[in-house]
């Protein structure tokens, strides 16, 4: 056996095996979904998945083999290899323990060649089962507060609940704005994402269902109101008392009676209001009833007269279940001042407009 031979051949053999090692070694690829830690939150069904990439292990092991060989400045490389690369969770919401989930990589390899885009998959784990919460515990932790009158009624809702976590829900009436006594309203739970961060799972349709009540009932049609001459004569007293005076220049004149029964946006003529005299009153400008009035001035300087027109109503003319008004809660009349250039005509266009009718 020739020695020199046989020890050349294993020199040359050991040499090969190293730089094949050597060469494997910087040829491999970092797996980047294998340095991506996923965290799962939530409720069961509901569940997110949010993640995070482990940078610092990720370069420490991508560099490990340069480190070794040789010293250098890698700062610019690190840089570009970080920025390399985007990852995402699929899918990431509405997630419920034993789901898989997939962790996809996408690598730029014209910036970095040193990183894998191999995916990862993971099955869903660890999400709560939540703190349930049933509709009727809804509705025993609320307060419903119904104002305005019939027809255009509003609900307030009062969150009741003890509970500090729960004290943020909040609630929404169906046709809010339009309500009137006797109808089904669905109270609807407005915020039921503000359940997950706290663990509560809601195990219903998150609303629940209660009658109209309360509300004040205005007449639809001015005849429907049992003793309309009572109020009438009332507003004839009250007209008298504003504008007659056997010393004064000036005349009214009733040309005729108007009644409204709802206010709608928009609405000029005795506009809705909350407060009125310092009262709330959640009726005001729906079922007005007033007289239009001629207004005639006598001019002292010349001898012609101008005319006017004005309305004077009760601002709210609220009836009981026999339609009678009472007639010692009424407000006080209130005006209103069309242009002196209106002729008759557009005054009567102007109040039809906004939902007055005559009588």
């Amino acid at each position: 056996m020739d020695f020199k031979k046989t020890k050349k051949f294993m020199l040359l053999f050991f040499t090969f095996i190293l730089l094949t090692a050597i060469t494997t070694g910087c040829a491999s690829k970092i797996p980047v979904s294998e340095y991506v830690i996923v965290d799962f939150t939530g409720l069961d069904g509901e569940g997110v998945a949010t993640m995070y990439v482990d940078e610092e292990s990720l370069v420490s092991d991508a560099f490990e083999a340069d480190k070794r060989r040789q010293k250098g400045d890698w700062a610019e490389e690190v840089n570009n290899m970080l920025n390399s690369y985007e990852v995402e969770v699929s899918p990431s919401e509405n997630l419920k323990n034993g789901d898989e989930v997939e962790v996809l990589v996408k690598i730029d390899e014209e910036i970095s060649k040193r990183l894998s885009d191999k995916p990862k998959k993971l099955v869903v784990e660890g999400l709560s089962q939540g703190t349930p919460l049933t509709d009727e515990e809804l509705e025993n932790n609320t307060l419903l507060v119904f104002t305005g009158v019939s027809g255009r009624g509003r609900v307030e809702v009062d969150n009741n609940f003890m509970k500090e976590e729960l004290k943020g829900l909040s609630f929404v009436g169906e046709n809010d704005g339009n309500l009137k006594n006797g109808d089904d309203v669905v109270i609807q739970l407005e915020n039921p994402d503000y359940l997950t961060s706290y663990e509560y799972k809601l195990v219903e349709e998150g609303s629940f269902r209660t009658k109209v009540k309360d509300l004040k009932e205005v007449a639809k049609n001015i005849n429907d109101i049992a003793n309309l001459e009572d109020v009438k004569r009332l507003l004839e007293e009250e007209t008298e008392s504003k504008y007659y005076s056997p010393y004064s220049s000036t005349e009214y004149e009733i040309v005729d009676t108007y009644y409204r029964e709802f206010y709608s946006e928009g609405n000029e003529i005795i506009q809705e209001r909350d407060y009125y005299d310092g009262n709330m009153d959640d009726s005001y400008g729906n079922g007005v009833m007033g007289y239009l009035l001629k207004i005639t001035s006598q001019d002292s300087y010349s001898d012609s007269d101008s005319e006017s027109y004005r309305l004077i109503a009760f601002p709210s003319v609220i009836i009981d279940e026999d339609n009678k008004v009472n007639i010692g809660s009424l407000n006080e009349p209130v005006e209103y001042s069309f242009k002196d250039s209106y002729s008759l005509e557009t005054v009567e266009a102007k109040l039809q407009s906004e939902g007055f009718v005559k009588n």
